[in-house]
């Protein structure tokens, strides 16, 4: 095996990952760890996947160019980090960087010789997820190894027990030096420190060298050639298709029949809604969860009857009965659309409230998708890739929409042009800085906080710009764990920046 790498992939190549990793390793350290997503962070995104191409392009290892398709969603979850600061992006959208940049490095230099059918499932590091773990010796003799065939041995096991025992003797000797005086003053005495190691400098180390072994690990599977794509053995449990036709009708009938009686309630409008005493947030939120539960049961069935249709056959009737029940699932979604739009109008609009409203979107389009395909006997797989597609595009575009902004502007334009009730501690306490401009327009259109008694004191004076500043400072501190006593002592550092907060700073 070893001798197959090193006819392919030279030992200096290899190093160079090595390098690589431990590069972006202290990259990650100085642009991202204990900092606020920002700039920073757009950079160290860009030099890891900008590098890992180079490197593989220049190390001849590119076996996979679609998966340059990926940048897409990664440069764009990346700039948003740059824009916004809601909960989404500041909460989740990093976590989909990381995920994609670790696709990207494992689908980049795939190799696929037999021109396999590709399947996730069938990825030697997603099959083995320990995998790079067993590199780790082969990257140590590259690292440590010598040209000189005489004690060669016994210079890699020294280098080799060296690098085990510096860390830890580094580690348990700072631990002594903080539990006692007298033996951190003989260390003192005997080495002349002239300063103190902090610990969190040995945590950096630490941190650092983890990250290489994993990068490094997983670099050296990745260029592996024997890193191939595996064959997909497809064992799909065939389903009788009167069995399938049985399930599929008494459903059918069932949902045809629970639409029909529910009809006004389904649709119902305002006015029904009143009339029949129902609560509204008991009308919207039994939507939702009607919604859930009846996707997933019915999305579930229809996946194990839809794949065994496409690989064992099934007739015109089952395909009807199928098309049938999506289009009823489809009602459904569009009635708990409906019952959200009435909440939304009667008590404004929050984040979780906007963001069901935008899934149930995403729900219909997959819906009408997984339609066409049962119609036109699409191959399931294509259908799942194509659906995976568009999840993380429509994470894309959610992500790319400044959220709290947009709540916050509907919630004041409820309030400035129909007179409805604005629900200011909403804005303040659970929006991010983002939502700031539209907080400042409704106090400029005569909007009066009655405040609590905690903010009454802010009463005195020009109550619009005290309230305003002190909550921005609260909201300043919400994303950043930092206490500002005035707006001029909000300071960031370039690898902070961010424009959501840039344009505050003027407000």
């Amino acid at each position: 095996m070893e001798q197959t790498i090193q006819q392919t992939l030279k030992r200096h190549w290899r190093v160079t990952y090595v390098g690589f990793a431990l590069l972006v390793a202290i990259l990650y350290d100085v642009f991202f760890w204990g900092l606020q997503p920002g700039f920073g962070f757009v950079l160290f995104v860009a030099f890891y996947v900008l590098g890992f191409s180079v490197l593989s392009l220049l190390s001849d290892q590119i076996r996979h160019p679609k998966a340059l398709l990926l940048l897409i969603p990664i440069f764009i979850f990346s700039l948003d980090i740059l824009f916004y600061n809601n909960d989404f992006v500041r909460n989740w959208v990093m976590l989909f960087v990381a995920l994609l940049m670790f696709l990207f490095s494992i689908l980049l230099t795939l190799k696929n010789p037999g021109k396999r059918l590709f399947s996730f499932s069938e990825i030697p590091v997603l099959r083995s997820i320990g995998l790079p773990l067993t590199k780790w010796g082969h990257m140590f003799r590259d690292l440590f190894s010598t040209k000189k065939e005489k004690h060669s041995e016994i210079y890699k096991k020294i280098a080799l027990a060296l690098a085990i025992a510096v860390p830890i003797l580094f580690v348990f000797g700072l631990l002594f030096v903080k539990a006692d005086a007298v033996f951190a003053e003989l260390v003192g005495n005997i080495f002349n420190f002239n300063f103190i190691i902090e610990e969190e400098t040995v945590w950096r180390i630490v941190r650092t060298g983890l990250i290489t072994l994993f990068l490094g690990g997983l670099f050296y599977t990745v260029i592996d050639p024997l890193y191939i794509l595996k064959e997909k053995k497809f064992r799909v449990f065939k389903i009788d298709n009167t069995v399938v036709s049985i399930v599929l009708g008494l459903v059918n009938i069932l949902f045809a029949l629970f639409v029909f009686i529910q009809l006004n309630y389904l649709f119902g409008s305002h006015d029904f809604v009143v009339q029949n005493n129902i609560n509204f947030a008991e009308y919207a939120r039994s939507g939702f969860f009607q919604l859930a539960w009846v996707i997933a049961l019915a999305a579930a069935m229809l996946i194990v009857f839809y794949r065994s249709a496409v690989h064992h056959g099934s007739h015109t009737l089952l395909k009807l009965l199928k098309i049938l029940l999506v289009i009823q699932v489809g009602v459904i979604a569009m009635s708990a659309l409906k019952r959200m739009n009435i909440y939304q109008d009667q008590f404004g609009y929050t984040v979780l409230r906007l963001y069901v409203e935008w899934f149930i979107y995403f729900c219909v389009i997959i819906l009408t998708l997984s339609a066409v395909s049962i119609s036109v006997d699409w191959k399931f797989r294509n259908f799942l890739y194509t659906s995976m597609v568009l999840g993380v595009g429509a994470m894309c575009i959610v992500s790319s929409i400044n959220v709290d902004r947009v709540i916050a502007r509907e919630n004041v334009d409820r309030y400035i042009n129909e007179g409805k009730e604005l629900d200011m501690g909403y804005l303040v306490f659970h929006l991010s800085v983002d939502a700031i401009p539209e907080v400042k327009r409704a106090f400029d259109s005569g909007f009066e906080y009655k405040g609590t008694n905690n903010d009454l004191s802010y009463r005195e004076g020009n109550f619009k710009n005290i309230y305003l500043g002190n909550k921005f400072r609260h909201l300043h501190k919400r994303i950043s764990n930092k206490d500002y006593k005035n707006f001029s002592d909000i300071k960031q550092s370039w690898r902070e920046f961010n424009f959501g907060i840039e344009k505050l700073k003027n407000l």
